[in-house]
């Protein structure tokens, strides 16, 4: 499964704060290390301890997330959301956050003032969701989310043992009955409805996959190993069928929260976690939105027109649907391009490739999803070989289902999602977990890590990937439309009090959305407002890139690419701080 930000989902909403110590990793400690009587006399070595105490801190506060990141010590522990820890968490974190301001900036060098203002923002974002936006008790996604993500981590890393993986993923097992149990204790009437009814259909997602897809992934030959599995398995996915029923039963009857965050704390929000700058108001956020929409929608129907050139009644959608090659050479292809792809980039010179240059591409196990997914080492891990994993098609399939597969990843969308993954993802993380500092490489701002893969597709096509190809155009630019309208439905939600019926006709009319995907996309920016990170980024991103390009006339623009991804994976809006 890919090392992004969309798995840690929930991570968002709970409010952690991910921090660092400067360029250590420390082993997993029994309980978060406790604090020396005497504290180093200088502000490096102060500081240094801060954002080390903090890591032991959150790594225990947080099993899954320690095992996105590479810390495989707390593999068989889950999350603390008892009402208790979370008060704790914020009293700690309001701590680290007073003893980090205190610190004399000129007493630091410029890596340590760039992790003092990384770690004093995520404190405050910790404390503005658990003291004031409160998710916990509003969310109830937050909680089925934790529960999927806990065992979908342990199954994408392979690179684990199976026995010690099955091991640790028993152990979560039985634990998800517990969580659930608190997630009934915590939850109140504030939860909105639209929430709850999306958590029913969450859990009985998650429900299926234990049930139907995790036994395909461990098949172990130790009988003791595979019965304590299949006990823990069975308990997890009955907690999670009784706590759907709670939901649609007991909470959904009551629930009468508003989803929209509000002006303030949504524009707040993102000042903490994208370093927005705070002159930025809300009707200039969705002004950039909808000129992008607009500006995209122009490209979209130049490319569209290119390809109906000579052939006006021609079905576009089918023209591209079936430019796909044969079941049998899906994965041949997807390495062909990803070969393509990496030798243009790297004949351009756009970004210094990492080494090796490109994921293994192999077909993908029969616990994973989707057509194409990125395994790939967490910032903390040590270094491993990373897979693209391609959706094979099964031979046992019937022609139809066969063909439908190939037209949903036609070249087009293939090229589209490959230049996302691999130039976008794959490349973005492996320099990350190269970053100076480990705060650098566990900042995970979403401008950064979402908004790079995105850039990429635009900037590749810009630069004249594809010849001009009008198939590969239209891809780019409906994903650039889709992305856009997430930023203009996100805003308008949570800044300006905007129904979902609105906000659904505006993706119909304007990203050229089918009516269901609509809903769905209107529904997902209610629950997820960061889900602007997209856009967000990449406009940061093309915004340094012109100013950048203005002062070094003639540099190459890999020069640009390198300095952009040499901090890890802070915000892009911090980056264009630096000097």
């Amino acid at each position: 499964m890919c090392k992004r930000y969309p798995r840690l989902s929930a991570v968002a909403l709970w409010g952690l704060t991910w921090s660092a110590c400067g360029d250590r990793v420390l082993p997993r400690p029994a309980e978060p290390a406790q604090k020396p009587a005497e504290l180093p006399p200088d502000a490096k070595g102060r500081l240094d301890l801060y954002v080390r105490e903090d890591l032991d801190a959150e790594l225990a506060y947080s099993p899954t997330l320690a095992t996105w990141l590479g810390m495989h010590g707390y593999d068989d522990r889950i999350d603390d959301v008892r009402a208790e820890a979370q008060v704790r968490e914020a009293l700690r974190c309001k701590g680290v956050l007073e003893h980090t301001r205190a610190l004399d900036d000129r007493e630091l060098d410029a890596l340590r003032r760039l992790d003092k203002q990384l770690l004093e923002r995520r404190c405050q974002h910790t404390l503005l969701e658990l003291t004031e936006l409160r998710p916990l008790e509003r969310n109830p996604l937050a909680y089925v989310d934790l529960a999927q993500s806990a065992v979908a981590e342990l199954v994408a890393e392979d690179q684990v043992p199976l026995p010690d993986r099955a091991r640790a993923l028993t152990a979560r097992l039985w634990k998800i009955r517990p969580l659930l149990d608190e997630a009934r204790r915590n939850l109140r009437s504030t939860a909105p409805e639209l929430a709850v009814r999306k958590a029913v259909e969450l859990a009985q997602s998650a429900r299926s996959f234990l049930v139907e897809t995790l036994p395909k992934a461990v098949q172990l030959s130790d009988p003791k190993l595979m019965d304590d599995f299949r006990a823990a398995n069975g308990d997890a996915s009955r907690a999670l069928d009784d706590f759907a029923g709670w939901l649609q039963k007991d909470l959904q009857p009551r629930a009468r929260g508003e989803f929209a965050l509000g002006r303030d704390r949504f524009m707040e929000r993102l000042r903490l976690s994208e370093a927005l700058d705070p002159e930025v108001t809300a009707e200039q956020l969705l002004a950039l939105g909808e000129r992008e929409l607009k500006e995209s929608r122009r490209r979209y129907d130049d490319a569209v027109k290119q390809l109906q050139v000579g052939k006006p009644a021609v079905d576009v959608s089918k023209l591209i649907e079936d430019d796909h090659g044969k079941p049998d050479d899906l994965q041949r292809e997807a390495q062909a391009a990803v070969e393509a792809m990496v030798a243009w980039v790297r004949n351009n010179k756009l970004v210094t490739l990492p080494n090796p240059e490109r994921p293994r591409v192999v077909d993908m196990p029969p616990a994973q999803w989707g057509f194409a997914q990125l395994s790939i080492a967490g910032p903390l891990d040590r270094p491993r070989d990373a897979y693209l994993y391609i959706d094979p098609i099964d031979k046992s399939w019937p022609d139809r289902r066969k063909q439908e597969h190939l037209k949903a990843f036609n070249r087009s969308v293939m090229a589209l999602t490959l230049m996302h993954e691999v130039l976008g993802h794959f490349l973005q993380q492996e320099r990350d977990r190269r970053a100076p500092t480990t705060m650098q490489k566990i900042a995970l701002a979403g401008t950064l890590v979402e908004g790079w893969p995105h850039y990429v597709e635009r900037m590749m096509v810009e630069q004249g990937y594809g010849g001009g190809d009008p198939k590969l155009r239209i891809a780019v630019e409906r994903s650039v439309l889709l992305r856009a309208g997430r930023l203009v439905a996100a805003v308008k939600l949570h800044a300006f009090g905007a129904k979902l019926d609105d906000v659904t006709k505006l993706l119909i009319d304007e990203a050229l959305l089918e009516d269901y995907q609509a809903r769905r996309e209107a529904e997902r920016a209610a629950l997820e407002p960061m889900v602007l990170v997209d856009t967000l980024g990449r406009l940061q991103i093309e915004k340094l890139r012109d100013d950048w390009r203005a002062a070094n006339a003639g540099a190459p623009l890999g020069a640009f690419h390198d300095a952009l991804l040499g901090h890890g994976s802070i915000p892009v809006a911090t980056i264009a701080k630096l000097r």
